[in-house]
């Protein structure tokens, strides 16, 4: 329902013609994954879950938010999607409210935000300082995604 209430909030005002451009923009990212996906783990069977974890990866440049490790296709099936928000205070399933994470840090950081959670925990090494975790957002190439405001 939150989706869908998201969805007209997005889409009223705009003419069949914008609407069809910005599904068509959204189907065109999945679309990328699916094409990824076939050429860099051909063996993997692809499924929903694994297609919306690939765009979120592709977004992110492959790389863990909180911890600034890599990862690639084969390790997707290990990775928990987080909330940037958590999702009581912002109720959503869209991947642009959503990273890739490991188990234990999405365990860490539990219901905080993105950045309370570096913040939280900037004296353990296994993450990225508020610095680096700042730069890191700063340099994602998600053009004009909700990306940036929820990180912070």
């Amino acid at each position: 329902m939150i989706e869908v209430a998201r969805d007209l909030q997005q889409y009223s005002g705009l003419t069949s013609k914008e609407m069809a451009s910005a599904l068509t923009k959204r189907l065109t990212h999945f679309k990328a994954a699916v094409k990824y996906l076939e050429s860099n783990a051909p063996d993997l069977p692809l499924t929903g879950s694994l297609i919306r974890k690939c765009r979120i990866a592709m977004d992110l440049d492959w790389t863990c938010p909180f911890t600034g490790k890599r990862y690639d296709p084969y390790t997707l099936s290990q990775l928990e999607r987080e909330h940037i928000i958590p999702n009581a205070d912002r109720p959503t399933n869209a991947l642009d409210a959503q990273v890739l994470t490991f188990d234990w840090v999405n365990k860490l950081k539990a219901k905080r935000t993105a950045l309370r959670f570096i913040q939280d925990i900037s004296e353990d090494n296994r993450f990225l300082s508020p610095k680096k975790y700042r730069d890191f957002v700063d340099a994602l190439k998600v053009g004009k995604t909700l990306y940036r405001p929820y990180y912070r």
